[in-house]
């Protein structure tokens, strides 16, 4: 069975509820059984735990996903599984040895699950449902087989709007299948505090891929949408309250399907002239 190495960037926010939650999610990864080695890309100056089954890789500014992509360069084999995470996210160590079925050639987008608190172990399931229209285009863990492929840009951090959606369109573009195994691994997203430090100024522009949801789920969403939308004719449902956070990432999701280029239908006389029966496309 191949190695399972974990990739994680360690530092200490300034906000002492955020450092709990940051730290907390570091204690479940050093726990978990399924990671036989974890990499800190740390901060110089940052004191990093060290020893055992995690190393230290030295960054002289906050990481930028390029320095991830040469961590993993320096530290896996041709055959390892490798785990990118958000510093405030983990693996729920009931399902995180499946990441074992990712294939090779396949980059893996990991969505998330919010929680509400760690101990005991509960889903803020209110929240997960809120962010149902736009969760499947946001993800916090990227896993691959062996070293990364060149040809992409990762100047940018982790952490910032956008960066998620950009880094799945460049390992679309480098020749990864992107997927998205959620129903398999659960990644859990732990950030009760609300405190950010990015602003929707911050995002990371696109071009934007996003990893596609299979057929049942899109009709159980579309499903969802429909029913919300009849108790709202209805009176029976009030409009449910939307986050600032949710409001941005749902109008950069929007716009990057706006942008996407159209087919355009030929004009009739264009058609007749060529001597086609063609119909224009729908």
């Amino acid at each position: 069975m191949s190695s399972v190495n974990l990739y994680y960037n360690y530092f200490v926010p300034q906000n002492p509820v955020r450092a709990a939650e940051v730290l907390s999610c570091l204690a479940v990864a050093l726990s978990d059984p399924t990671f036989g080695r974890i990499v800190l890309l740390a901060e110089a100056g940052s004191v990093a735990p060290a020893g055992g089954k995690c190393g230290v890789w030295p960054s002289s500014s906050r990481p930028l996903i390029t320095d991830y992509f040469e961590a993993v360069r320096g530290t896996s084999a041709d055959d390892d599984v490798n785990v990118i995470i958000n510093s405030d996210c983990f693996l729920d160590p009931r399902t995180s040895g499946r990441v074992q079925r990712v294939r090779a050639g396949e980059a893996c987008c990991l969505s998330r699950v919010e929680l509400e608190s760690i101990v005991p172990l509960r889903v803020n399931r209110t929240l997960t449902r809120q962010l149902r229209p736009v969760r499947y285009a946001m993800q916090d863990s990227w896993i691959f087989r062996g070293k990364p492929r060149d040809g992409m840009f990762l100047d940018y951090p982790l952490g910032r709007l956008g960066c998620d959606n950009r880094l799945a369109y460049e390992l679309k573009t480098a020749g990864y299948e992107i997927t998205d195994r959620y129903r398999q691994l659960r990644l859990m997203h732990y950030h009760v505090s609300q405190s950010r430090n990015w602003t929707a100024a911050d995002r990371v522009p696109g071009p934007y891929a996003f990893p596609p949801k299979p057929f049942d789920q899109r009709i159980l969403d579309r499903m969802i949408h429909t029913s919300k939308q009849v108790k709202r004719w209805l009176g029976a449902a009030p409009e449910e309250p939307a986050t600032d956070y949710l409001k941005v990432i749902d109008s950069e999701s929007r716009a990057s399907e706006r942008d996407k280029p159209q087919a355009v239908a030929p004009r009739v006389d264009e058609t007749v002239a060529a001597g086609r029966n063609t119909q224009p496309p729908r």
